[in-house]
């Protein structure tokens, strides 16, 4: 127990409760895309309100995950600890290239995207950030220097990082798709090879791996 810091009633009723609320979410959010095509890319359709160019969406929408939890975990006791820091590291790598590099990479000239979308991803970002920050710096167990060299940690890390590998191989992939023959990024094809060949969606399958490890 010596190794543990025990938070205040108040932290921790309010992060059972966000946490609860991001399960609800995630079991509305379920049901929801199974009988509703999100209106995003290439499904992209009237209805849904005012849209906005979305290179800037995609900005604000992830940028959340950067700031917010950076901050967050900043103000925690556990902020100065080696091991949280390094896990703090791996997930400020992603959110960084996902929130202010990806974007402008994006073949999506004249891309839209409602704004009714971008503030959904804002609120989950937000509450998604919110809940791994406070974890990791405050609410989470106190671990030293000695969980680095842990076969757990290594293990979690070499997913994190084969995730991380494939999520970006997946991406660099679907962007040349688009590079010759279609400026405004707008004609859509069938990616081949590597796991493109065995999974439909190989960035998506890249993220999975990398949160497991994390």
């Amino acid at each position: 127990m010596s190794s543990l810091r025990l938070p205040r009633v108040g932290d921790t009723e309010a992060y059972r409760g966000a946490l609860l609320l991001s399960f609800a979410l995630a079991g509305a959010a379920f049901f929801a895309t199974g009988v509703i095509t999100a209106p995003y890319g290439r499904h992209l359709r009237a209805g849904w309100g005012p849209t906005i160019p979305r290179r800037l969406a995609w900005i604000v929408m992830e940028t959340p995950s950067v700031v917010l939890f950076a901050w967050l975990f900043a103000r925690g006791p556990h902020a100065d600890d080696l091991a949280p820091r390094v896990l703090a590291a791996y997930w400020l790598v992603h959110y960084v290239q996902r929130a202010w590099l990806d974007p402008f990479v994006l073949q999506t000239r004249g891309g839209r995207m409602p704004i009714v979308l971008m503030l959904c991803a804002i609120a989950y970002n937000t509450l998604n950030s919110y809940l791994n920050a406070t974890w990791l710096g405050t609410l989470g167990a106190n671990y030293s220097w000695r969980w680095l060299i842990d076969i757990r940690f290594l293990y979690g890390t070499l997913l994190f990082c084969a995730g991380f590998v494939i999520n970006r191989w997946a991406d660099i992939v679907l962007r040349r798709l688009r590079r010759r023959g279609d400026a405004g990024g707008t004609r859509y094809a069938i990616p081949r090879g590597g796991l493109y060949e065995d999974i439909s969606c190989p960035n998506y399958f890249g993220e999975l791996v990398q949160w497991t490890g994390w």
